[in-house]
């Protein structure tokens, strides 16, 4: 699996240029880093691979196919994507937020999906929120809504991760701990890019 945006990648917000010739180039089994410093355009060239925002020019591809050509459902169950801060508007337990991120892999919306309960458990386990499970996400500190988050992204399994700063609101342990967590993902054969 490999995610590519073309040098000439460019991005254009409210009439501004936010980002000009860029390229990246993700593959199976890596971790990349995104860094620069804040302006510099890496959240939207993450937005631009995700397919959150359509490039002014350049393109983006999964697999050596246009992203724009991935069908949302199928390009959400090979790709995942992790927001700077994901905002909670409805108080769902932890559980029921963990297992959204196994949406893409039903084939309806009422549809069973055989390996859920078992990528749920795993993503609670592997992200140390299994204990906060029924409590709901809104009553949660920003760093356990972080690792919540980051167990839904888990839970969907795909093979490309997207994340945004995804150790920003967790304390030093968390944070070495979810980049081991992202690491292991890779080593397992994902594609990882961490801005």
């Amino acid at each position: 699996m490999s995610l590519r945006a073309r040098v000439d990648v460019a991005v254009r917000l409210g009439g501004r240029a936010v980002l000009q010739r860029a390229a990246l180039a993700l593959h199976e089994a890596e971790v990349v880093g995104i860094v620069g410093p804040n302006g510099a355009g890496k959240s939207s060239l993450r937005r631009a691979m995700a397919g959150l925002i359509e490039p002014a020019t350049g393109r983006v591809s999964l697999d050596g196919r246009a992203l724009a050509d991935w069908p949302g459902m199928e390009r959400a169950r090979e790709l995942a994507y992790l927001p700077q801060s994901a905002p909670v508007h409805w108080p769902l337990s932890v559980r029921a937020v963990v297992e959204l991120g196994r949406l893409p892999v039903r084939r309806g919306w009422f549809a069973t999906d055989g390996g859920a309960a078992a990528a749920v458990r795993a993503a609670m386990a592997e992200t140390e929120v299994e204990k906060l499970q029924d409590r709901l996400l809104t009553e949660l500190s920003g760093g356990e809504r972080t690792r919540v988050m980051i167990a839904r992204l888990l839970a969907a399994q795909p093979r490309v991760i997207l994340a945004d700063e995804p150790v920003a609101a967790l304390d030093a342990y968390q944070q070495l701990h979810v980049m081991e967590l992202l690491s292991g993902r890779a080593a397992s054969g994902a594609a990882v890019a961490v801005v």
